[in-house]
């Protein structure tokens, strides 16, 4: 029968109306409970780029991003907005309290969340992975959430991830339990990348490896922690608290690992053991334990791995490195401070000598056991300008045997009171990596001089490096902002600066109050090419002593 041309057009405004309800011109916030009863509900509603904003209460339900690239955020916060998946039905695919696995990508965004009582995907492996998150194939961003007392039986007792990866940005993962397998708080299998910013990770559990666990991640892919703390892990059946085996580029800053214990074999703490290119800085490892060597750290990467700018308390192994196993080409260890670790043999630090390794700028004092350093196999093992208790007999210069004058070492604190010989020593040369940020473990200055002490080291244009992971701070009536040529802006005292031919500030004042000129731009001319007349009009301007040409 033929349509009729009116019942054509009312088919046509048909299909436009659908058209339009599914690819809106803008996007819109769906409120939970007031516009949709519940957040699944919110989220079905939703297409991308919508905001699903849910009020604060507990809510009784999983939930599924459907592939959508919105944010899913509450009005109050975590503490007060709670998902509990306990007693939902399983809908024949597992408990997870949230799932991403239909390609969601960094824009799909849940924020704000308790996520509990989940038990994890059961159909994607057979068995039960991902209490609190469950990601397959997908990129999301989870921010400021708590994922707590989930449970699965084999990996992921908060968050996993295959073939995929993780944002995870204010976090707060605890509590969490694996009963039979492995990364009580995060498991990562085949491909996978994590990026944890400002996270706390407390108190999981897991038959292994308690906390976090990357199996066969992409060799290719990245690893990422930064500001987060790592603490109070054990596992039932032995393993570190982090165990990375494969990746490409594993970075850790501004960290702190603490009070984490193996009970039956190598690592306390943190366990790269692959081809990876592992750069560990600025953190801090206290009171971390293991049967086997490496109380903190086993380290066992490819050339191009340090760790630098770290300060390690309390940590003790009764095999070999209380603080740190090391199997590490080139420059490994640098300017770190070691007090209060212990074992047998190398009560700070063991290594496996299959390569030539350097150590620079450290302090090893305080610590327990026959030697500070053992060295195992073959190669060589140099040690310059470190502070060894006991003294250092092998390859290396400018080493010391005196007390460092550490703040506070019973409590933890190895920064450097006046007079400490670690002071204005060490070798800015070989600090290298230690000065990529400019800033010692505390955030503070990295190279500053102390006006009253004898620079002794090895400098850069006059700025000597301070031994061990803390920059000692002058007091600030001895120094001041120095205004350099071009704009660049060093703490110095008033001798130095001129020395340097630049402009002191006064006592006390920082580069910030002290509003340096601009910093030139590489071509000087501003032609759009940078040549040997942009060169010259530098030296020349460097001569007169003009802050630009």
């Amino acid at each position: 029968m033929r349509a009729t041309p009116n019942g054509t057009r009312i088919a046509g405004l048909t299909l436009l109306t659908a058209l339009c309800m599914t690819s809106r011109l803008s996007a819109i916030v769906i409120n939970v409970p007031a516009d949709q009863p519940t957040i699944q509900a919110g989220i079905n509603a939703a297409v991308n780029g919508d905001q699903v904003v849910v009020a604060q209460g507990t809510y009784n339900e999983i939930i599924d991003f459907g592939g959508k690239a919105i944010t899913l955020r509450s009005t109050g916060g975590a503490a007060g907005t709670i998902i509990d998946a306990t007693g939902v039905p399983d809908p024949g695919d597992g408990l997870p309290v949230v799932r991403f696995d239909n390609a969601e990508g960094p824009d799909s965004v849940l924020e704000g969340f308790t996520l509990t009582g989940g038990t994890g995907d059961s159909a994607a492996f057979d068995v039960q992975v991902g209490g609190g998150v469950f990601i397959s194939g997908a990129h999301p961003t989870v921010r400021d959430c708590i994922i707590e007392n989930n449970t699965v039986d084999t990996a992921g007792g908060g968050v996993f991830v295959d073939l995929g990866s993780v944002t995870l940005d204010g976090c707060t993962i605890r509590m969490n339990q694996v009963t039979q397998g492995d990364g009580g708080a995060v498991y990562l299998l085949s491909d996978s990348e994590l990026s944890m910013t400002g996270c706390h990770v407390d108190q999981n559990t897991a038959l292994n490896y308690a906390c976090i666990f990357f199996q066969d991640s992409n060799a290719t892919g990245s690893i990422a922690f930064i500001n987060t703390i790592i603490e109070n892990h054990t596992p039932l059946n032995g393993g570190p608290a982090v165990q990375i085996t494969s990746a490409g580029l594993v970075t850790v800053d501004r960290c702190v690992f603490r009070n984490n214990h193996n009970p039956n074999n190598a690592t306390g703490a943190l366990d790269i053991n692959g081809n990876e290119i592992a750069r560990i800085t600025n953190s801090l490892f206290a009171n971390n334990t293991a049967v086997d060597s490496g109380g903190a750290i086993s380290l066992k990467t490819d050339i191009g791995s340090f760790i630098a700018n770290c300060t390690f308390v309390g940590n003790g192994t009764s095999f070999g490195g209380g603080a740190i196993l090391l199997e590490v080409p080139g420059t490994p260890l640098i300017n770190c401070s070691f007090s209060g670790n212990s074992s047998q043999g190398g009560a700070a630090i063991r290594i496996n000598l299959f390569y030539n390794s350097t150590i620079a700028n450290c302090i090893m004092w305080g610590n327990t056991g026959a030697t500070q350093i053992e060295g195992v196999s073959s190669g060589t093992l140099t040690v310059n300008h470190s502070i060894v208790e006991g003294g250092w007999g092998g390859f290396g210069v400018g080493n010391l045997d005196v007390d460092p004058l550490f703040a506070d070492a019973a409590g933890g604190d190895l920064s450097l009171l006046p007079g400490s010989p670690a002071i204005d020593s060490g070798d800015t040369i070989a600090a290298g990596v230690a000065l990529s940020r400019n800033e010692d473990i505390d955030g503070n200055l990295r190279v500053l001089d102390d006006p009253n002490t004898t620079d002794t080291g090895v400098a850069i244009f006059s700025e000597t490096i301070d031994r061990g992971a803390h920059e000692f701070q002058s007091a600030p009536s001895d120094i001041g902002a120095c205004c350099l040529h071009f704009g660049d802006c060093v703490v110095e005292s008033e001798a130095d600066c001129l020395v340097f031919g630049g402009t002191y500030a006064g006592d006390g004042v920082d580069c910030t109050s002290a509003n340096c000129p601009a910093v030139c731009l590489g071509d000087m001319n501003q032609d759009g090419m940078l040549d040997g007349l942009d060169t010259q009009l530098f030296v020349a301007a460097l001569l007169s002593g003009a802050a630009c040409p």
